[in-house]
């Protein structure tokens, strides 16, 4: 009788949750860069369906000393329709106060570390933290 062991041995940047897995950039990008980056490891920026997934990716954030991240919303395409990277469809949204403001063209969106996880929007060329998403959750109606 033969036993196979399979070890996993996954960086401590990601983070399986219960929900999918998730992958922490450390290493600051653009909304491109990050975009790019979550591409070429089979995922997509994470894309945030309800409270309980915010405040999942936040704490994991908050564990890794992450803020602000970039996450996958962006209304690059048309202004002030803001859309998920991945083509879910948008049902939640946690903005800081008087956010979107669109303040010097504003098309991508972070999580801030104020507010519990507020989001506000901010120039796609910034650098900083993304957080990758890998379960394929598609919309249903």
């Amino acid at each position: 009788m033969f036993m196979l062991v399979v070890l996993i041995n996954l960086s401590s940047d990601f983070s399986v949750q219960a929900s999918g897995q998730y992958y922490v950039g450390l290493h600051k990008k653009d909304f491109n860069g990050a975009l790019a980056d979550c591409k070429k490891r089979g995922g997509s920026l994470a894309t945030i369906n309800d409270s309980s997934e915010n405040t999942r990716i936040f704490n994991l954030l908050k564990s890794k000393h992450a803020f602000p991240a970039f996450i996958g919303f962006q209304d690059l395409v048309s202004e002030g329709t803001w859309v998920w990277a991945n083509g879910d469809c948008n049902k939640y949204t946690k903005w800081l106060p008087n956010e979107p403001n669109n303040l010097g063209g504003e098309d991508c969106v972070r999580m801030r570390n104020s507010h519990h996880g507020s989001w506000n929007d901010i120039k796609c060329s910034t650098k900083s933290f993304y957080v990758c998403e890998f379960s394929k959750s598609k919309c249903r109606y």
